[in-house]
């Protein structure tokens, strides 16, 4: 089901890699990630991967703050909710996510992986013009 979101992702992450974009990625993502992928991967290997993920993208907190907000603004998708508040605590400019309808009442603009791309490489070609 997550394949086709695959390589949008991985091209975002190479973004950042190279210094292009800025990212974060909120702290229960990291958890949930090491778990889903556990199923697959060795733990050494994961916590590598994990390592070198940190070291280009900053985290976001989710803490008793962030929690208590979401708990009050009673989202249909509770973690999607906090990783709006974890974002909004940040400052971010947008969210990038596969499921944006879950994001309808944000006030963080949230797009899709691919969609994020086109407009970055849009936004590109008519600054080198």
């Amino acid at each position: 089901k997550r394949e086709e979101f695959y390589r949008p992702a991985a091209l975002i992450i190479d973004l950042a890699m190279r210094g292009e974009i800025e990212i974060f990625v909120s702290a229960s993502t990291f958890v949930n990630a090491f778990y889903i992928l556990s199923k697959v991967y060795s733990k050494d290997f994961l916590y590598d991967s994990m390592t070198k993920l940190k070291e280009f993208c900053k985290v976001s907190s989710v803490d008793v703050n962030i929690v208590d907000k979401a708990l009050k603004a009673k989202w249909h998708d509770f973690e999607d909710c906090t990783q709006f508040y974890s974002a909004l605590a940040i400052s971010a400019d947008v969210i990038v996510t596969r499921n944006v309808v879950d994001f309808s009442k944000s006030t963080i603009f949230a797009t899709t992986p691919i969609d994020f791309l086109n407009e970055f490489f849009d936004t590109e070609k008519c600054n080198n013009k």
